[in-house]
């Protein structure tokens, strides 16, 4: 047998912070990527005598790509309060394309397991960040996440949608005289969709 395989991979990210009035502040970050995987399968085999038998080849071409953005405005809305308010979107595709041959000819219907895969996510969250004294601070939020997955394989498309809220309460105490050692909790629903 002999295989052989190449992929590359491309990705790229910024963010931008911007600070306003009364100690508010935006921060946005952004971000994509793209990649492609290509990959050959040579398999010969022979009977008892050496003779030569089949010959079968894989052939397998995927395509991904996708965006990202995500945000947080953060504040004072009190003495020892921060209110803080975000945003999480993501788009990805991903395209495949397997050809599997035994000697020269299609094996299966439709070529091989050709696809195609999108995905959709959208969260957004609002949470009140306290500190309740220098050493000891709480979060207290609510967090809702929406997915929407569409495949398509053999002309048939499959849809999924998924939703969830999610509730946090964090807390962190921070050990007086121990400036890298700190204590935290956390109580939380989270929710994480499988990749695509």
């Amino acid at each position: 047998g002999d295989s052989s395989s190449e992929s590359t991979f491309l990705r790229g990210f910024g963010n931008a912070v911007h600070r306003m009035e009364g100690g508010a502040k935006l921060e946005v970050e952004f971000g994509f990527g793209g990649g492609k995987s290509d990959s050959d399968t040579l398999r010969r085999t022979f009977d008892a005598a050496g003779a030569p038998k089949k010959t079968y080849t894989d052939s397998d071409s995927t395509r991904d790509h996708g965006l990202n953005t995500g945000g947080k405005y953060t504040k004072p809305i009190g003495k020892g309060h921060l209110l803080a308010a975000g945003w999480d979107i993501e788009a990805q595709h991903r395209g495949q394309t397997h050809v599997a041959l035994d000697t020269g000819d299609v094996q299966f219907d439709d070529s091989g397991a050709n696809l195609t895969a999108e995905t959709r996510r959208v969260a957004a969250f609002v949470q009140d960040e306290w500190d309740i004294t220098p050493q000891w601070s709480a979060y207290l939020g609510l967090r809702w996440e929406g997915i929407r997955t569409t495949s398509t394989s053999s002309g048939a498309d499959v849809p999924t949608t998924s939703r969830v809220w999610s509730p946090v309460l964090h807390t962190v105490y921070r050990i007086p005289g121990h400036d890298k050692d700190q204590l935290r909790a956390a109580l939380t629903h989270s929710y994480r969709a499988p990749a695509m």
